[in-house]
């Protein structure tokens, strides 16, 4: 493993401790976005789409490689094939320009609890929802409240059940 990813797993894994040893504080009240996607998983052409709903005034805890925003999304809905699965209190993370072994770089946003966030093995974990844009897609690492038209996508739903796709519709808009 190269350096550049030793740090990154790094920075990832302290992010995931802090968020970790933090959970359990709500988000303030403030004015929400919400961030949809929709798309066909790669493997099924099972049509999936959803949407999390996150606070972007959230205070970030910042690392070298993305900032870690705890408890921004205060609910998610995700639907398969018509099966509808909701949920809330998950953290964000944003990082602009990041690069993960077997996995394409790009600026990314993710979407989870990190309750079962591997330390040892970052890369091991299943994120709820992870989104890779394109490198620069925002030039950040503060929450977007813009985001480019099509990122790759893995969902991951409650039922543990992954779902991909390397050009997922995506947008972010204001109620």
């Amino acid at each position: 493993m190269t350096n550049s990813v030793m740090q990154q797993v790094s920075v990832v894994a302290s992010a995931a401790a802090i968020a970790v040893a933090t959970v359990g504080i709500t988000p303030a009240q403030a004015v929400s976005h919400n961030f949809q996607f929709s798309f066909n998983d790669q493997g099924t052409r099972t049509p999936v789409s959803g949407s999390f709903t996150f606070n972007p005034t959230v205070k970030a805890i910042a690392t070298p490689q993305g900032s870690f925003y705890r408890n921004a999304s205060s609910s998610f809905s995700i639907t398969v094939d018509g099966k509808v699965f909701r949920g809330s209190s998950n953290s964000m993370v944003v990082a602009d320009n990041f690069q993960a072994p077997g996995r394409p770089g790009g600026d990314i946003i993710i979407f989870d609890t990190f309750s079962n966030f591997n330390l040892a093995n970052p890369f091991s974990t299943t994120f709820l929802g992870f989104f890779i844009y394109t490198p620069d897609a925002w030039q950040s690492k503060n929450l977007p409240t813009r985001v480019p038209s099509t990122a790759f996508v893995s969902i991951t739903t409650p039922n543990g059940v992954t779902l991909s796709s390397p050009a997922a519709f995506t947008r972010i808009t204001q109620p």
